[in-house]
Formats: C-alpha cells, sequence, structure tokens
C-alpha cells in the first residue's frame, strides 16, 4: 500500500536522485520535486535533464535559487576558473580524498534539507526524499546515514516535527542503485552524471566515471 503523505524529492537529475523519484513514485501516493540552483557548472544540463524528468512523469518540479552559495564556495563545481579533477582512481582513497575536497560546496546538503523542508512545511509537511549513498559517503560525510539521522533530529525542532527525511538508496553502492533504477523502470539516458554541462557528459569527472563503472558492472551481468 502506498503512503497517503506528501513525498517531496530533491532532484538533481542524476542516478541517486533519478533512482529516488521512481521509488517515491512506487511507495507515495503524492509525488513533487524540487531543482536547486546553486551556482553549479552543470545546472543547465541538470536542469533540463530534471525538467525532462518531471514532464515525462506528469510532476511538479519546483526550482529554487540558492545562486548566492557560489560567492561563498570556493568549489571547483562552480568557480568557472577552476578546473574539476578528472580521471580520479575510484580505488584510491587517496585521490577520491582529494578529489571531495575539490568538489566540496560548503553545506551544500544542509541548505538543500532545510529550503526543500520548508518547502515541504508551507504544504502541510511529509517525506523529503534524498538521494544519498553509502559509495560517496566515504569521502562526502553529508551522504551519510549518520548525516541524515542528525538532520532528521533538528527537523523535529525546525519543522514542528512535520517533516520527515528519508533515502531509499543510502545504504546502497552506485551499482545498486543503477540495478534499483532498472527494476525500476527508469531509463539511464534520462540521467545527468556529470559535473559539467553540455550536450554530452564529459566522462572523466568523479561523478561520470562513478556512474559509467556502476552501469558497467550492473549490465555485464545481465
Amino acid at each position: 500500500m502506498k503512503d497517503s503523505k506528501l513525498a517531496l524529492v530533491c532532484l538533481s537529475g542524476g542516478l541517486d536522485s533519478t533512482v529516488s523519484l521512481y521509488w517515491s513514485l512506487k511507495n507515495y501516493d503524492k509525488v513533487t520535486a524540487v531543482f536547486f540552483d546553486y551556482g553549479q557548472k552543470a545546472l543547465k544540463s541538470e536542469k533540463k535533464t530534471a525538467k525532462e524528468l518531471c514532464e515525462k512523469l506528469s510532476l511538479q518540479c519546483h526550482e529554487v535559487s540558492l545562486e548566492f552559495v557560489s560567492q561563498f564556495s570556493n568549489s571547483s563545481l562552480n568557480k568557472v576558473k577552476k578546473d574539476l579533477p578528472k580521471d580520479v582512481d575510484l580505488y584510491s582513497a587517496e585521490e577520491t580524498s582529494k578529489s571531495a575536497k575539490s568538489v566540496w560546496v560548503p553545506n551544500r546538503n544542509g541548505l538543500f534539507i532545510n529550503a526543500a523542508a520548508c518547502l515541504l512545511e508551507s504544504q502541510g509537511g511529509g517525506d523529503l526524499i534524498l538521494g544519498f549513498n553509502l559509495e560517496e559517503a566515504e569521502t562526502f560525510p553529508d551522504n551519510s546515514k549518520e548525516f541524515l539521522e542528525a538532520s532528521n533530529k533538528s527537523l523535529e525542532f525546525s519543522t514542528q516535527g512535520r517533516v520527515r527525511l528519508v533515502s531509499p538508496t543510502v545504504s546502497m553502492t552506485k551499482k545498486d542503485i543503477y540495478r534499483l533504477g532498472l527494476e525500476l523502470n527508469f531509463d539511464p539516458e534520462l540521467v545527468w552524471p556529470c559535473y559539467k554541462s553540455g550536450e554530452k557528459t564529459c566522462g572523466v569527472c568523479e561523478s561520470c566515471l562513478r556512474f559509467n563503472r556502476a552501469k558497467k558492472e550492473v549490465e555485464s551481468i545481465k
């Protein structure tokens, strides 16, 4: 039986959030999405992907500007003149840690959660769906189960207990998430995993590498 509460999905158009969106459609009666502009290099392509996904699934997609973040951030994700890491060895803790420091945006997921929670509570409350994952939690603590639980505790005070955080992918690797996506009949072509915008994904940033590895590992078993 589907949950009757409203589910608001934080949607970037990447693998984790897209699969979380499809999971939500299976588990909730009412689903909407929210897309954030924080001055990211991938803005144009992410926004296009999120919009196309929501149009395909007949869902409302809210757009929220957090563009001010780029004024403070020194991240290669939203500093035009700062190069993104590329061809990172995903099996090297040293290289993935270095890459994570380069693309880290100060309090990004914290901002996303609080802005989305504000929106969701104004609509009566419900579940805020997040695409966290076990794989990236190793270098991004704001992708972890611990962060999810701590944020939920905070929201008990800041939203009068009306918003709950849920991440169906928090204990999954990218491979697990990709497989779940196929089970939910998502279209891998309607995913934008890249840190950049363009006609095609760059294929060499860490996010592309993780997506392509997961795709290869899952599809080689089929």
